[in-house]
């Protein structure tokens, strides 16, 4: 009876009593200690009184017990089965909220900015003479009539349009959006006024955009202060280091994306081909503020790109371009603040594109042709796969011709532009793979660049048309003066 004392229900009693008269039916000379014993340790931890049940079993009891069939414990689940299940449950909603949260600001940027650039093409008789890029003649105009260049309006709008839906969501992702939208404001303010009048210099404007990046350094504490580089490292380990090192980077992807934007669809992909590698790894560490603001401006953009490529009905313009680069670089530096898993060295393998272009562009303007590195040329990289890889269209100066050669340009660079997002995407977390693949990017720039300016453009990259008319004679409105 004492055994029996305690036990709520017979299931109990019986689990109980199956490894007890178990331990009764072996000799005890022989048998193990009652912690071994099956059942044993089970027992205890229900019920203390079992342990004198046990104790009684073994010196009282002589014939061996065989538990039956119906007897068998079947294992209870324990708190560790409960606790993980709850971990499951909140990774679940987690997840969900995470897919919500982004597709909902995704879906709202792309349909304002769809709506809101159409309705800029459309009314663009009546805001043409200030909006339209008339020059049809400079070293980087390859359009074939007068295109409004002011689609960062849309952009804008949309992203404001997200910013407030996520606020309505989740306001303190919201707060952060919008913080860094009224940061954005004098980088985009000054590029669409040159849009708009063509009377600010490129001083002025990276001027603007240095101020931007210092707002958000004191709003938003996007600094760099880590950076993987020997000596640099050195320089962003104080506040006034980290704040001169994040304006220069900050001003300086800004212009890069300026630079590469000379072709319908180059630098708004491009963009975007960034921004998914930032929400990727924001997706990864779990920064809901980061993925949120990357699939904002991934929607945002794209709803600009579906009027801009392949017809160019409008262009991105100056407030766009330093816009989306200061956007692009202000995310990425929110990212390794955040988080400090992930690597410095990948915002600067997902922007050397552009970065790597500008670089290049200062180095070949100064020291190769000597002269002022601001002045601008027609034989960037993009620019030469236009005049030597498109070659077989020359001669053709219909607007229709020109235009398809405009946007069969972009397509060669997307793919350069992803031959360093690709392996920053899969090694975000590993500075010395990303930092051989800045040499790689840097080795494979220089190789191309000097072969296709050299009329030794890769046969793999013709296409059919162009292999069967290369043409060694450079296009009729290239310069002569080639470094």
């Amino acid at each position: 009876m004492a055994t029996t004392q305690g036990l709520k229900g017979r299931k109990k009693f019986n689990v109980g009593i199956n490894g007890l008269c178990f331990a009764a039916s072996l000799d005890a000379r022989e048998a193990p200690p009652l912690s071994e014993v099956p059942g044993f340790a089970r027992c205890f931890k229900q019920c203390n009184r079992r342990i004198l049940a046990a104790l009684l079993c073994r010196l009282v009891l002589e014939t061996p017990y065989v538990p039956g069939p119906s007897q068998v414990h079947k294992p209870r689940h324990t708190w560790r089965f409960h606790k993980r299940q709850h971990d499951r449950q909140h990774e679940r909603q987690h997840a969900t909220y995470f897919y919500n949260t982004n597709m909902l600001v995704f879906l709202i940027a792309f349909a304002v900015s769809l709506s809101v650039t159409l309705l800029v093409i459309h009314f663009s008789k009546t805001h043409g003479h200030l909006s339209m890029d008339t020059d049809l003649s400079g070293p980087q105009k390859f359009h074939a009539h007068p295109v409004p260049r002011v689609g960062g309006v849309g952009i804008v709008c949309a992203l404001v349009a997200a910013t407030a839906a996520a606020w309505w969501v989740d306001s303190s992702v919201g707060k952060s959006a919008m913080l860094l939208l009224v940061c954005s404001a004098p980088a985009f303010l000054a590029g669409l006024i040159e849009d708009l009048t063509k009377r600010v210099s490129p001083a002025k404007r990276l001027l603007a955009t240095a101020l931007s990046a210092a707002l958000a350094a004191w709003l938003l504490d996007a600094l760099i202060r880590r950076a993987d580089i020997p000596g640099l490292d050195l320089l962003v380990a104080t506040t006034a280091g980290a704040a001169v090192v994040t304006i220069f980077a900050v001003a300086g992807i800004a212009n890069s994306v300026n630079i590469i934007d000379g072709f319908n669809g180059l630098a708004s992909m491009c963009v975007v081909l960034m921004l998914a590698s930032l929400a990727y790894v924001g997706f990864q560490v779990g920064d809901i503020l980061v993925s949120t603001l990357a699939l904002a401006g991934i929607g945002a953009v794209l709803g600009f790109f579906i009027w801009n490529f392949p017809t160019g009905l409008i262009f991105l313009g100056d407030g766009g371009a330093y816009f989306l680069g200061f956007y692009v670089a202000e995310v990425a530096i929110l990212l390794l603040v955040r988080n400090p898993s992930v690597s410095p060295l990948f915002p600067l393998l997902v922007c050397i594109y552009p970065v790597f272009e500008t670089l290049f562009s200062i180095y070949r303007r100064r020291f190769l042709r000597q002269v002022p590195p601001s002045m601008p040329d027609g034989i960037h990289l993009h620019s030469l796969v236009y005049r030597r890889m498109l070659s077989w269209a020359v001669g053709n100066r219909s607007a229709k011709a020109l235009t398809r050669r405009n946007s069969m340009t972009s397509p060669y660079l997307w793919l350069l532009c992803m031959l360093s997002i690709v392996p920053a995407v899969l090694w975000w977390n590993n500075s010395a793979v990303m930092a051989l693949f800045l040499v790689l990017f840097a080795l494979t720039y220089v190789a191309l660049y000097w072969r296709i300016v050299r009329f030794k453009s890769p046969r793999w990259l013709l296409l059919p048309a162009a292999r069967a008319s290369r043409l060694p004679q450079p296009d009729a409105d290239e310069p002569h003066r080639l470094p």
